[in-house]
């Protein structure tokens, strides 16, 4: 059946390359013949030179190239730009995981610098911590705190007298770190004073709420106008209404208020504020309470002065070693 249809064909084309009319069957087989053929195909033929229709004339088939080259440009446009989005994305999501592991890996990474501010004999100094909170120091106090407060509190080291002006945030609580105890604080003002040499810890509470913390114990809330005392020696918290707290906080107006203190008590005040050292020789005395009051550039031979009279002692005075000796 090929063959006949070979041979049928060849014959067609024969007389319609001479240029012979074709009947409407020959003309189809023709038409078929050169259906899907670019010019290529017939100037290449080894034949005789083929008489060309219009529909594929060269420059028919010039044009029907062109159109299937940007058809195929087209497409691999699509893929192109589809590709292009997808690339885009990806990278979106790779940046995205980065800068996520980088913030988780800084913000664990990153420990903010430990801050320390201390006072010598006689000096006060004022400090604003990073929470714009306020604190004065007293002589010879050290407090330590971070450049920058954590999520969860804000903790800070003391040694020595400290008042505090709090700034609240009830989300991140103020805590102040002795080496006795803890107070956590509400917003609020306060002194609270914590020497190593002392027996003692107090804390004065001005306005707001405070809550004093020790290991093993439950939490101990503070009222305004009172002041808890912790005993070292008999390990024991006492609170005490007071209306007269403000003399707790005299000592940044310059002022030394001594209210019914042992004597003891008054010569280790003494020692931090003006920088000299004592040495009862009657014992006796360092049990002995007194209230007084001085100011802040009075000089210390006035005040001992002023004591000896009040507690009838006799003392000399070594100017090499800067030493009371108190009998």
């Amino acid at each position: 059946m090929r063959v006949k249809y070979k041979s049928q064909i060849q014959s067609v084309r024969s007389k319609y390359l001479k240029g012979k009319k074709l009947s409407p069957d020959e003309q189809a087989l023709i038409d078929k013949e050169l259906a899907k053929k670019d010019y290529q195909y017939f100037n290449e033929a080894k034949t005789e030179k083929f008489i060309i229709p219009e529909k594929y004339s060269a420059d028919n088939t010039f044009a029907h190239t062109i159109e299937r080259i940007e058809k195929c440009s087209r497409s691999q446009k699509r893929r192109r730009i589809i590709y292009l989005s997808q690339t885009v994305a990806a990278a979106a999501v790779l940046l995205l995981v980065y800068n996520l592991l980088f913030q988780s890996y800084t913000a664990k990474a990153i420990v903010p610098e430990i801050l320390t501010v201390s006072t010598g004999y006689g000096e006060h100094k004022k400090v604003e911590l990073p929470d714009g909170s306020k604190v004065v120091l007293n002589n010879l106090t050290s407090l330590a705190y971070p450049s920058q407060f954590n999520q969860k509190d804000r903790k800070v080291d003391l040694s020595g007298e400290a008042y505090f002006d709090v700034q609240t945030d009830e989300n991140k609580p103020f805590v102040v770190s002795t080496d006795r105890m803890d107070v956590q604080v509400h917003g609020t003002l306060f002194n609270l004073k914590a020497y190593p040499d002392e027996g003692r810890t107090t804390t004065s509470l001005l306005k707001g709420s405070v809550s004093i913390k020790q290991a093993g114990k439950e939490p101990m809330r503070v009222k305004p106008d009172e002041r808890a005392i912790y005993d070292l020696i008999t390990n024991t918290h006492n609170i005490h209404f007071d209306r007269n707290l403000i003399a707790d906080t005299a000592w940044m107006s310059g002022i030394l208020v001594f209210d019914d203190e042992p004597f003891g008590y008054v010569v280790n005040t003494l020692k931090r504020e003006k920088n000299v050292y004592f040495s009862v020789i009657n014992t006796n005395l360092l049990t002995l309470r007194l209230t007084a009051r001085f100011m802040h550039d009075e000089s210390i031979d006035d005040i001992i002065g002023v004591l000896s009279k009040s507690l009838n002692f006799s003392y000399s005075y070594s100017e090499k070693e800067k030493l009371y000796i108190i009998k």
